[in-house]
């Protein structure tokens, strides 16, 4: 069940930011239903981590985040030592995808504590999608990390054995 959820929060993360992704393109202020200043947030010089729009890499965490049961389903296919392109095994794509997820959301994490700091103490304005974001990278967060701890936790005890 928390693996559905989790990606269902992934999916509500790429519509959201989908959303605002056309609306920034069409040079629109998305509607903002909680008396926010969507725009005023949007338009703000933080819109933009790195030159890159935040939406952006939102929505680029999101899709990949979502894509992770792909590789988890190729792998089960294909069994753990099929080989790929560049000799990438399926075994190794799986590892690398997880570790990709667990540091990307951690990043996305990061990124997103700095973005509602700007909102609530720096521009003093919300963002009802900026939010909606916020809470889905947040979710995502407390569901992956219990399995961080213990996955953790458990490379520790077979390391020192």
């Amino acid at each position: 069940m928390g693996n559905i959820f989790f990606l269902l929060l992934a999916f509500i993360g790429v519509i959201n930011t989908t959303y605002l992704i056309i609306k920034r393109r069409k040079g629109k202020a998305p509607i903002c239903p909680l008396r926010g200043d969507c725009a005023m947030v949007l338009n703000s010089k933080y819109t933009k981590t790195f030159g890159i729009h935040n939406d952006v890499i939102g929505l680029a965490y999101f899709i990949a985040v979502l894509l992770t049961p792909v590789v988890v389903l190729a792998t089960l296919i294909y069994g753990s030592d099929e080989t790929f392109a560049l000799g990438i095994t399926t075994l190794t794509l799986l590892i690398g995808t997880f570790v990709a997820i667990h540091v990307g959301t951690f990043l996305a994490t990061v990124m997103t504590i700095r973005l509602l700091y700007v909102q609530f103490f720096i521009i003093k304005k919300m963002c009802f999608w900026c939010l909606i974001s916020s809470f889905c990278v947040l979710g995502m967060t407390a569901m992956l990390m219990p399995s961080l701890v213990t996955d953790i936790s458990n490379f520790l005890s077979a390391s020192a054995g």
